[in-house]
C-alpha cells in the first residue's frame, strides 16, 4: 500500500526535476564559432543557416541601435514559423532574444522565395554578436 506521504514525495521530486531541467535549458550557451560578430558603422551582409531555415541578412549597427533586414527561406511545411535574433556576450551567454520574422498561422508549404523582414533593434549592453534561431510548428494537415 502506498501512503499519501510517498505520493507527495514523488510529486515533489518530479516537480524539482522539471524545474532543474528548465534551468539547465536557460543556461544554454550560444556557440561562439556560430556567432555573427557585430561591426559598427557599415552594412554587413551574410547568410545564416540553422536547421530548415536560412536567413539572408543585412545589418548596420550604430551605438546601441541596429537596423536589420533580410529574407527568411524555409524548407518543409510549417503551420507557423518564428525567427529570432539571439544577442549574446563574448562568452556565448544569451543576453536577449528578439522576434524578427513571423509567418503567422498556416503559412503554407515550404518555399524558396521566402518572406522579408525589416527591424530596428536595441543592442543590449555587453553584446558581442548574435545568431538566428527559430521555432515552428510543423505542417499537421493540408487544410
Amino acid at each position: 500500500m502506498i501512503s499519501n506521504f510517498d505520493c507527495k514525495q514523488k510529486a515533489f521530486a518530479s516537480l524539482l526535476l522539471v524545474v532543474l531541467l528548465s534551468l539547465v535549458g536557460c543556461a544554454a550557451k550560444i556557440p561562439v564559432d556560430r556567432m555573427i560578430q557585430l561591426t559598427e558603422g557599415a552594412d554587413t551582409k551574410g547568410s545564416y543557416k540553422t536547421g530548415q531555415v536560412t536567413v539572408e541578412y543585412t545589418f548596420n549597427r550604430s551605438g546601441d541601435n541596429m537596423s536589420m533586414n533580410g529574407t527568411v527561406m524555409h524548407y518543409g511545411g510549417f503551420d507557423s514559423l518564428n525567427v529570432f535574433a539571439l544577442f549574446s556576450d563574448a562568452n556565448g551567454q544569451e543576453l536577449q532574444r528578439r522576434l524578427v520574422y513571423s509567418t503567422g498561422y498556416r503559412a503554407g508549404r515550404g518555399y524558396k522565395g521566402g518572406g522579408n523582414f525589416e527591424e530596428n533593434l536595441k543592442v543590449p549592453p555587453g553584446t558581442a554578436g548574435f545568431v538566428f534561431s527559430y521555432s515552428g510548428k510543423p505542417r499537421q494537415s493540408s487544410r
